[in-house]
């Protein structure tokens, strides 16, 4: 797995830095999120669905050389920052970590794990540019989709059942 991440690193490091952009960007705009006073109530399978239909699209920027994957990234990030920034001034900090954390530890690097698979075509026309062999490119790309999806499948249960139990509890 450490090789895996080390061969990995330029793309990994590439989504994460577009995913915290968007992020910041989100945190400076609170007012554009409207404010809900009600938990949506999802089954696992629709948290599932939902997030994994996200890292097929991160996965389809593929095609574009990373072009869509990284305009995704950047709007996952930006959503995810302005929704925390809008709920900052009627909830806690910790009310709201509460409510991100436990799935979002698991989902967010899936998320993470599939953008990097979405911007490995760039990575790998670069390469070839450059003159360098990556016979691991395949396999990079399929590893990498396969744990961004078990990561997102862990973190749906986790989005339904334990997120509101929290939420529930802490008011």
């Amino acid at each position: 797995m450490k090789a895996f991440f080390q061969r990995n690193a330029i793309v990994l490091s590439l989504s994460t830095f577009l995913y915290i952009l968007g992020f910041g960007a989100g945190l400076l705009v609170p007012d554009i999120m409207e404010l809900s006073h009600r938990q949506p109530e999802y089954s696992s399978v629709e948290y599932a669905r939902n997030n994994l239909s996200v890292a097929a699209l991160l996965m389809v920027g593929f095609i574009t050389l990373g072009l869509y994957t990284a305009t995704l990234l950047l709007i996952n990030g930006f959503l995810t920052g302005a929704a925390i920034a809008a709920n900052l001034g009627q909830f806690s900090l910790l009310f709201i970590g509460s409510a991100l954390i436990p799935h979002g530890i698991l989902e967010v690097p899936g998320l993470l794990l599939a953008g990097a698979v979405g911007l490995k075509s760039a990575e790998w026309c670069i390469s070839i540019f450059w003159g360098r062999n990556t016979p691991s490119f395949p396999y990079d790309c399929l590893r990498g989709g396969i744990c961004a999806v078990l990561l997102i499948l862990l973190a749906a249960p986790i989005e339904a059942h334990i997120t509101p139990w929290l939420l529930l509890h802490m008011k």
